[in-house]
């Protein structure tokens, strides 16, 4: 009989059934949401936990797991009194799929986001590798350009030092060229002077020789007056004529004789005078040898200051090369600082973006994150 009054009325029991399982599904699917609202790095247990209930659709209708004659029946208006609960919490339960449902979106976008995301940390390290291979290679010409500015360097002041050797050499040569010509310059003055001496001596000479003919054109003249007088005497007294011969005699005998002397003086002084223009030639002969050695030491010296010049010339333009390749290798190494900085800071900011989307529920649209990104990365250049 209790049994039967309990199969035919609706017991407090049941009705406490009916409304608590609604109740644990509520709870259930709020438990699911606020995880998805405040803990996204559970995303993957949800959609495991989603993707395992996925088929199951929560029934509201009557648990009839009860035999009909087991509950007590209570008015009908009690019932309808708790149906609109249940209509309300269906709602509810609608509402909050409609809220499940975003959440997968919004997961979907999620991982969108974080496949972008790990696209660009490869792109951004096959970028650092490739830059870090040119660092490298840069690296390499800069020491490369420095083994050969220091061989060009070491070659250039060899060669520097055995043209300043040489020039020394030249000069040592040319300052004993130079005590030489100073030395046959004054043998030739000497040489000059003298020949001026033995020029006077002998016009000096030429003048006595000339006074010495008309001295013996006279003598000659008196000789053949005397020997006139001596034809006229010899009519006349013989002793008288042989006492005047003999002293004119005796003073033509000494007049010849000084004569004579007079000549052999002026042989000898003509002689000396030929071997000093003899002297005197070879020395010319001699200077103008010196002058033309001093000319080819001049020319030397012109052609070695005119080696040395281009040799000047070489180094400066060697020098301004390698300003240039420093000015260049000072560019590149800037330009790869800021790529270095630049890398840096797309890699905060990165992680800036990974620690934002894993400690906060901050949900956005993936197209306005690549739009900000694209962006920020066309505006980096400019600052």
């Amino acid at each position: 009989m209790r049994l039967y009054m309990f199969k035919e009325h609706g017991s407090p029991c049941r009705l406490h059934y009916e409304m608590t399982v609604p109740n644990i599904c509520l709870s259930f699917l709020l438990r699911i949401f606020c995880s998805l609202l405040f803990f996204p790095q559970d995303v993957e247990t949800t959609e495991n936990i989603l993707g395992k209930n996925e088929g199951i659709r929560f029934n509201v209708r009557l648990m009839d797991s009860f035999a009909p004659g087991i509950c007590l029946e209570k008015p009908k208006q009690r019932l309808e009194s708790l149906v609109y609960p249940l209509e309300n919490e269906l709602i509810q339960v609608s509402a909050l799929h409609l809220q499940l449902d975003e959440s997968q979106k919004i997961l979907q976008k999620e991982r969108e986001m974080h496949f972008f995301l790990e696209k660009e940390v490869d792109k951004l390290h096959s970028d650092l590798s490739q830059w870090k291979w040119k660092y490298e290679e840069m690296r390499q010409s800069k020491m490369e350009s420095l083994k050969q500015l220091n061989i060009l360097h070491d070659l250039h002041q060899n060669e520097v030092e055995r043209n300043f050797e040489n020039i020394e050499d030249e000069t040592g040569a040319q300052t004993n060229m130079d005590r030489k010509i100073h030395e046959l310059r004054a043998a030739l003055e000497r040489l000059q002077s003298e020949n001026t001496s033995e020029w006077g001596k002998r016009e000096i000479l030429e003048t006595e020789k000339q006074g010495l003919e008309r001295e013996n054109r006279r003598l000659k003249a008196q000789v053949k007056e005397i020997q006139e007088l001596l034809d006229r005497r010899n009519k006349l007294t013989s002793s008288n004529l042989d006492s005047d011969f003999k002293r004119v005699e005796t003073e033509l005998l000494e007049k010849n004789k000084a004569l004579i002397d007079l000549q052999h003086a002026h042989h000898k002084l003509n002689k000396q005078h030929h071997d000093k223009v003899a002297e005197l030639m070879h020395a010319n002969k001699r200077m103008e040898q010196h002058e033309a050695e001093v000319k080819k030491l001049r020319i030397r010296v012109e052609d070695l200051k005119r080696e040395l010049n281009q040799a000047e010339d070489k180094l400066d333009d060697s020098l301004n090369q390698i300003r240039k390749l420093q000015r260049s290798l000072d560019e590149q190494t800037e330009a790869n600082d800021n790529l270095q900085i630049q890398f840096n800071h797309l890699k905060s900011r990165l992680k800036r973006q990974q620690k934002v989307s894993s400690g906060f529920g901050n949900m956005y649209d993936f197209g306005d994150f690549v739009e900000a990104v694209t962006e920020e990365e066309g505006g980096q250049p400019a600052s």
